[in-house]
Order: structure tokens, then C-alpha cells, then sequence
């Protein structure tokens, strides 16, 4: 190489550093940017939420764990036991274990653990050839919400290999991945930056990236539609390209492939001004292509997953284990109950809203311990007040939004929040008129899509401009010490 290649070469890896450090420099500076801020919060106390909730503690998050294993050992197609009874893969029997002590604890009652048992517990080694096919619970879900889960388990086993360690690595990679994703959010948003900082940094949301869970990817994938939203209606210089759509379409796919039931959320791509889309073809035509694959997303959610699976199948002599067995839970059955008396459905509906009013929207801001044990009445007041207030205050003056837009937006939302309610009500036992299984985090998705109708560009502010995101710093600085510390005193015994 001559010495001028080599110049260049230096010059090249100098401007590049150079580029990163400004970058960061810019980011870092007082008053901190919303996104700085977020990360620098995310990770403190997303880190501190992942060791202070005790291992497999999330909803359902023993199952993720060792579904996330068993994609990570096994492979993404999982294997049929020799009786054909089961499928998933063999396992260590230390991990199943240990995963296992830790269920059913019923911190609701005032039952606590012992930080020495959870120690104890960390001390028991993997043995990974001491193994034992275990059936995987979670083996119709789709395998991709789990990667990052999975690099933090192959991390892990490369540097202390027993199940609870395991457990606290897949979760930090989890939560590093959502902090990333969400910092190019808030950076790329014109506008509506103290609404994802808000959100992103709820205690409900924030122990679940901190956890091993495919919310991580159901959460991001819908939080990215709206910010694109935003991006190109709003940011002059933006036009959407082929890649864009690329993007767009992979989003959706992966939004459908985490979780079902927020296939209206995407549709908010639609509303971007024709003007923005710098295609070849016509601009109605490449919408209406869009809308109708996220229409056959909705038919078949699963359809890449269920393509793989589409050999492996279990023998007649297996069932599924129930959690309740004294009601008859038929879909079809209840769908015809449903819509044989419309009017009455629509009353037990209702009846549920109002019942469950109280423990929905505390799901949607912090509910621990299996989604059992809630913070006082006067924090989810609080902060549903902040949040409310944020998305009022969040307009400029020069980002001005059609009310059409806003109504089609919050419709967009509600109407996700409904869909849930009713597909929940569908999978209720026959007959019953209380929901079972529904809990506010379902809602999350759908919340800054129904808080975006309060967008408004005529309250102003001026001290917000340059210190809102110092004073939200500050705020969210003290809510989350408090959470942590209620966390504390929630788990364990002193």
C-alpha cells in the first residue's frame, strides 16, 4: 500500500470517528435532548429493573426464557418427542428446575422472597448434559421477537452458565436492543418526542423490555409505524423511496409475526401525504398495494411461521394443558352468542369497561409480580395526568396537524383497544359475562396512537422549548427511584 493509500485510510477512520464523536457530543449537551436523555435513564433503571425483579418473574416470562433456549440450542423448528406427545427439545434438567422455582410466588397475599434463596438458586450450574425433552409451551410463537433474547443467553453461556444468570443476560440484551431502537425513534420525530420519552420510560413498559418477553418486538414494531408517520409528514426533506417500503412492509410483518390483535395500528402509514411518496408508480396505487398486504397480514398472521411448521406435528394423544377446567371455552360457540344478541353483548362489554377500568389502566402503567401487585392509586394518577398533559403540550407551532388526521389517528387506537377487549371476550368461557385473561399492558401499543387526538399547536409554552426535556429528566429521575424502591419492597423480605 503506498504511503498515500495509507493517508487516505487514516483520514477516512479519523473523519469517521470524528463523525461519531460529534454525534455524541451533540446528543450529550445541556440541556439534554429527549432522546440522550431517554437512553441514559433507559439504561440506568432498565438495568436496575433487570436485577431487582427476580428471575422468570415477568408474565409468562419463563416460558419466553425457555423458548428463547430452546431456538438458541435446537434450532428455529423444533423437534417432536419419540411418542409424539411433545414438542420442543431437550433441555438441561437444572434449567427446567430452576426456572420452575421460581413460579406461583402470591406477592399479592404478602408472600416475599428471600434474597439468600434467590442467591442460593444462582448457584446451581447448568450442567448442560444432564438433559430432558421438555415441552415447549410457547412453540407456535414465531421465533424472531426472541433474538435478541437469544445473543444475550449465548453471551451468557460464554461467561457464567447457569439458568439465573442466563435469565439476567437474555433480559439486559432485550432491554439494550429496545434502547436503541427507541433512541433513533425520539431522534427521528419531528414532533411528539415527550410522548415516546414518557411512554418509552413507564414503569409497566420498561420492566417489560426489561424482561424476556416478544412484547419487545410487538412494542417497537407499532411505536416505528407511527414515527414514520410522523418523520415523513412532517420533515420537509424526507420522500419515501423503495427502501422505505421495504422497511414498511418488513415492520409489518414482524408486527404481525410478535402478536396479533394490533393489525389497525400500521394502517397509520396510509394517512402520509401523497406528496412524499417519491415512487415511479402512482402513489394511490402503491397505498392501496400496501393496505391490501397488511389486509392478508391479518388473515394470516402467521404465515411465514406457519410455513415452517407446517411439518412438525403432534400426535392425536396430546392436548393441551388447560387452565381451567370447569368451563367450556369454544370460540365458535361464543361468537354465536355474541352476535345472537348483539345489544346484550354490547351491554357486558360494557359492564367489563367499567369494572375493570381501574385495574386496565394500571396495567398500562405499572403492575408487577405476574401483573398481580399494583403502586398506590395516587402514582397512576399522577403519571396518567403527565401523560395526558405532555401529549397536550408536545405541539409546534410550525408542525400543524389537520384534525382529520388527528381523529383518524385516535380512531386508529381506540379501535385497537376495543378489538382487544372483544377478542379477549371471544376466548372467555362460553356463556360468561366477565373477560378472563385481559390485562392493560395489551393496551400499551395503542395508547400514544389515542393520546395523539390532544395534539395541538396553540398552547405555548416558552420555558418548555428549552427545558422540557430537563424537567422530564428530572421527573422521571424521581418516579422511577420511587418505583424501584416499591419493587424493592415488593419482592423481598427484609
Amino acid at each position: 500500500m503506498s504511503k498515500k493509500q495509507k493517508k487516505n485510510e487514516t483520514n477516512d477512520s479519523s473523519s469517521f470517528s470524528t463523525s461519531i464523536l460529534n454525534f455524541f457530543s451533540s446528543q450529550f449537551k445541556f440541556p439534554l435532548t429527549y432522546e440522550s436523555s431517554f437512553l441514559v435513564l433507559g439504561l440506568i433503571f432498565g438495568l436496575m429493573f433487570t436485577f431487582i425483579n427476580p428471575p422468570f418473574h415477568s408474565n409468562d416470562e419463563d416460558r419466553h426464557f425457555l423458548k428463547a433456549y430452546h431456538l438458541l440450542e435446537t434450532g428455529m423448528i423444533p423437534d417432536i418427542s419419540p411418542d409424539s406427545s411433545k414438542i420442543g427439545g431437550m433441555l438441561p434438567v437444572n434449567l427446567i428446575n430452576v426456572v420452575a422455582s421460581f413460579q406461583g410466588v402470591p406477592y399479592h397475599q404478602g408472600k416475599k422472597l428471600d434474597k439468600r434463596t434467590v442467591k442460593q438458586r444462582a448457584d446451581v450450574p447448568l450442567n448442560e448434559h444432564q438433559k430432558v425433552f421438555h415441552h415447549n409451551f410457547q412453540y407456535k410463537s414465531p421465533p424472531f421477537s426472541y433474538y435478541p433474547h437469544m445473543v444475550g443467553i449465548g453471551i451468557g453461556k460464554q461467561i457464567n452458565s447457569n439458568p439465573v444468570s442466563l435469565g439476567y443476560w437474555a433480559r439486559t440484551c432485550g432491554l439494550i436492543f429496545y434502547l436503541i431502537v427507541m433512541f433513533i425513534i425520539i431522534n427521528k420525530v419531528p414532533i411528539y418526542k415527550e410522548v415516546f420519552f414518557m411512554l418509552g420510560l413507564t414503569p409497566m413498559v420498561l420492566y417489560q423490555m426489561s424482561s424476556v418477553t416478544y412484547d419487545l418486538f410487538n412494542y417497537l414494531t407499532v411505536f416505528s409505524f407511527l414515527a414514520i408517520f410522523l418523520y415523513y409528514t412532517f420533515t420537509d426533506s424526507a420522500r419515501i423511496g423503495i427502501k422505505t417500503l421495504v422497511l414498511v412492509i418488513l415492520l409489518a410483518i414482524l408486527s404481525q409475526q410478535s402478536k396479533q390483535g394490533y393489525f389497525l395500528l400500521p394502517l397509520v402509514f396510509l394517512l402520509i401525504p401523497n406528496g412524499k411518496f417519491d415512487v415511479k408508480f402512482n402513489t394511490n396505487i402503491v397505498k392501496a398495494l400496501v393496505g391490501i398486504f397488511f389486509v392478508y397480514l391479518v388473515t394470516n398472521p402467521f404465515w411465514v411461521w406457519d410455513f415452517m411448521m407446517s411439518d412438525v406435528k403432534l400426535g392425536s394423544q396430546y392436548s393441551l394443558p388447560k387452565f381451567q377446567t370447569d368451563f367450556k371455552v369454544d370460540v365458535s360457540e361464543q361468537m354465536q352468542i355474541m352476535m345472537g344478541d348483539p345489544i346484550g353483548a354490547i351491554g357486558i362489554l360494557w359492564k367489563n369497561i367499567l369494572h375493570f377500568r381501574h385495574e386496565w389502566l394500571s396495567g398500562i402503567m405499572g403492575r408487577f409480580g405476574y401483573s398481580y401487585s399494583l403502586l398506590p392509586n395516587g402514582f397512576y394518577i399522577f403519571h396518567g395526568l403527565v401523560l395526558l398533559s405532555l401529549a397536550f403540550i408536545c405541539g409546534r407551532e410550525k408542525y400543524e396537524v389537520s384534525n382529520i388526521s388527528k381523529w383518524a389517528i385516535f380512531s386508529l387506537g381506540a379501535l385497537t383497544v376495543l378489538a382487544i377487549i372483544i377478542g379477549f371476550f371471544r376466548f372467555s368461557p362460553v356463556g360468561a359475562e366477565m373477560i378472563f385473561g385481559l390485562q392493560g399492558r395489551y393496551f400499551l401499543p395503542a395508547v400514544p396512537f389515542v393520546l395523539f387526538l390532544l395534539y395541538n399547536t396553540s398552547v405555548k409554552i416558552p420555558i418548555w422549548e428549552k427545558w422540557g426535556s430537563t424537567i422530564l429528566t428530572v421527573y422521571c429521575l424521581i418516579m422511577l427511584s420511587y418505583v424501584y424502591g416499591q419493587m424493592n419492597n415488593l419482592f423481598y423480605e427484609f
